[in-house]
């Protein structure tokens, strides 16, 4: 049963890494030319679109859902981690 909660674990640590990743790869690779750029976000938008929050800041747009998608990870971690070890 912990061999299951670790490969859970291990997966959402992943995913987080790669989400921040993808925003690092937003502010080096604005239109999304690079190689790299192309596969991280085939790997993040499918989760990030659902998520989707663009707030007007100045005269620009911030895009909150890696932000949200982060946080809700984090929270779903907290319930694997209690559902496999109770704490």
């Amino acid at each position: 049963m912990y061999f299951i909660g670790n490969i859970l674990l291990r997966v959402i640590d992943i995913y987080q890494i790669i989400i921040l990743v993808s925003v690092v790869l937003s502010w080096i690779d604005r239109y999304g030319e690079m190689g790299v750029t192309k596969f991280v976000r085939q790997l993040t938008d499918p989760y990030l679109n659902k998520l989707k929050v663009i707030v007007p800041v100045g005269g620009m747009y911030f895009d909150l859902s890696p932000i949200i998608g982060l946080l809700l990870l984090g929270l779903i971690r907290q319930i694997v981690v209690k559902i496999f070890w109770g704490f």
